[in-house]
């Protein structure tokens, strides 16, 4: 299946959200990235400035049939060096194991390599995940 990425955006806050609804999916998803439930205000601070061209870090929805299935990022980008990719995640458990989350993977490294020109792409995994 072909995922696409578009930029993850404020109208995808709530959708999020509802895929993180439990303390212990926002630790396997963000690690101690975020500090409490996630929320809102959370989420702007998190968007702000993503879109920017010089952005550290660009975050995505993953669509696949114009249905949105996960969310990911890439993260710590160094441009014509590298960038992390980062808090992936399929958001509906009953689409997880049909290696969405492999597909979402490439599409965003084929962006990355395209859009930064990187030598390449760490992936940043905690040991419970």
């Amino acid at each position: 299946m072909t995922i696409t990425l578009r930029p993850f955006e404020r109208g995808d806050f709530d959708r999020l959200i509802s895929w993180i609804a439990t303390p212990e999916a926002l630790s396997e998803w963000a690690g101690g990235f975020f500090a409490g439930p996630l929320d809102d205000a959370r989420l702007a601070r998190y968007l702000e400035g993503a879109d920017d061209p010089e952005a550290r870090r660009r975050i995505f929805t993953a669509m696949a049939d114009d249905r949105a299935i996960g969310h990911i990022e890439l993260s710590h980008i160094w441009p014509h060096l590298s960038g992390r990719l980062s808090r992936a995640l399929i958001g509906d458990a009953r689409e997880r194991g049909k290696d969405l989350g492999a597909a979402m993977v490439r599409s965003l490294a084929t962006l990355a390599f395209a859009d930064y020109a990187f030598d390449r792409i760490d992936l940043g995994v905690s040991d419970r995940n």
